[in-house]
């Protein structure tokens, strides 16, 4: 019995080992040596308008605006981010707190979100949006209206990042955690059985 309990442990040990080495040779391959590209959006790139429930208007320079109300609209204009500071493939990402969201690249809806949330929100909802082809050319236009029947307040930062295609190629449109623990679990039985 202690024979077996010895062996155990020994193939845990080298799982754990094996998942946390192909997690860093991962990160590495991925990165390719580099920094990950992002595209930071300032409070200069944005124009909010809030509709209040009462039909009162307000607007604001800036990602920082007063906290929404039950029936309250807001329209965050992020103007257009030009060549040089566009990404390849790029991907809004961005929070809110108790809203129904829908984002616009122009006049081309890219995001609607459908269905209230399954329970209730305890923190931000964070949303990742994939912008079409020449994005930085126009207007990118973030609806959010206060359906919830909570305060909601500003995001704290929205920023382009490249989206994860190259990953899901890489993996062959598997998620990556799931083939490396695979990996990783195929490896340790491989050495038990041989050590065994």
């Amino acid at each position: 019995m202690d024979k077996i309990v010895r062996k155990s442990a020994w193939t845990l040990f080298v799982t754990a080992f094996l998942f946390a080495a192909l997690l860093i040779l991962s990160a590495d391959l991925i990165s390719m040596g580099g920094k990950v590209e992002t595209s930071r959006i300032t409070d200069d790139d944005i124009t909010v308008r809030i509709r209040r429930r009462d039909g009162a208007l307000e607007t604001y320079q800036g990602h920082n605006y007063p906290g929404l109300k039950y029936g309250d609209e807001v329209v965050l204009s992020i103007a257009p981010i030009g060549q040089e500071r566009a990404i390849e493939h790029g991907t809004l990402i961005f929070s809110m707190y108790h809203c129904r969201i829908k984002v616009y690249v122009g006049d081309q809806p890219v995001y609607t979100q459908v269905g209230p949330p399954r329970t209730r929100q305890s923190g931000h909802r964070y949303y990742a949006v994939p912008l079409p082809a020449g994005y930085e050319k126009k207007t990118t236009c973030i609806f959010a209206r206060c359906d919830e029947r909570e305060t909601a307040s500003a995001s704290p930062s929205y920023q382009i990042v490249p989206d994860t295609r190259d990953m899901y190629a890489f993996t062959d449109n598997r998620i990556p955690t799931v083939v490396l623990m695979l990996t990783g679990l195929t490896l340790s039985l491989l050495l038990f059985t041989f050590m065994g």
